[in-house]
């Protein structure tokens, strides 16, 4: 279900923008798929915030659910090290704010110089800042 309203919300942001995205390059390939929460992660947040997802798509778009915000961006992956930074513009969002109580517009500021992405196989490490200690684990969704 989830999925799907992630998939539908990727594919109306796609098909609606006047912008074009820059697709994902070959080499950084890994990350497209779903990733949701690692069980370690969910343990540090909140009930609300523990179906956390996030969808990277093969054609540049990046699409995350956080409580009852879903919102989907334009990303550019950027090399950063052994990491890569999220460059991202809000596409469309449905207007609900997130599990903690921001709302889209709000999280995307911030996420626009501190964001960074790093995958090792079926494990997805998100970092919210620059410090390298501080990340959220993910694991990929088998596709179904």
């Amino acid at each position: 279900m989830i999925k799907s309203v992630l998939v539908g919300v990727a594919l109306l942001a796609a098909g609606s923008s006047g912008a074009s995205s820059k697709a994902i390059p070959e080499s950084e390939k890994s990350l497209v798929g779903v990733w949701e929460l690692s069980q370690e992660s969910k343990e540090r947040f909140i009930p609300e915030c523990r179906g956390m997802q996030l969808e990277f798509t093969a054609d540049g778009y990046l699409t995350r659910k956080t409580g009852e915000l879903v919102y989907t961006t334009r990303v550019e992956v950027v090399p950063a090290g052994e990491r890569y930074r999220l460059v991202e513009h809000l596409e469309s969002e449905n207007g609900a704010h997130g599990c903690g109580g921001k709302d889209a517009s709000f999280v995307i500021e911030h996420l626009k110089i501190n964001a960074y992405v790093r995958s090792e196989g079926d494990h997805l490490f998100y970092y919210r800042s620059r410090n390298r200690g501080d990340f959220i684990a993910f694991n990929r969704v088998a596709a179904s």
